[in-house]
């Protein structure tokens, strides 16, 4: 999914789960895995870069430094990694699903 801004043009991308495309952060990747598996390396990622680690009001970590959110998708019996990026215009308050730039249906839990 592809999120506009008028003032800034292209604002975010939330990436499928299930279709890609892959996207890697120092080598880890973001896109279709195990929560729990991207989870403690992204947080190690952060910590060794001295950003804050941050979760959104539905538990998921971000970080407003990378204008990164870990969000997740279910794909049937599953629950896989989906992370939505945004443009340094909506970074702060990323993963606030009340008063960040991220559209509300992003917030919504879907199916692919």
């Amino acid at each position: 999914m592809v999120y506009h801004d008028r003032s800034i043009g292209l604002a975010g991308i939330a990436v499928n789960a299930l279709r890609g495309p892959h996207v890697t952060l120092d080598g880890l990747a973001l896109v279709g895995q195990v929560p729990s598996h991207v989870e403690a390396p992204f947080i190690g990622y952060l910590e060794t870069h001295k950003m804050e680690l941050r979760y959104s009001q539905i538990e998921d970590p971000c970080s407003e430094q990378l204008g990164l959110v870990l969000r997740t998708q279910r794909a049937g019996d599953l629950v896989l990694s989906r992370p939505v990026m945004v443009a340094e215009a909506w970074a702060e308050r990323c993963g606030d699903t009340t008063e960040g730039f991220i559209p509300h249906q992003e917030w919504k839990t879907f199916e692919w």
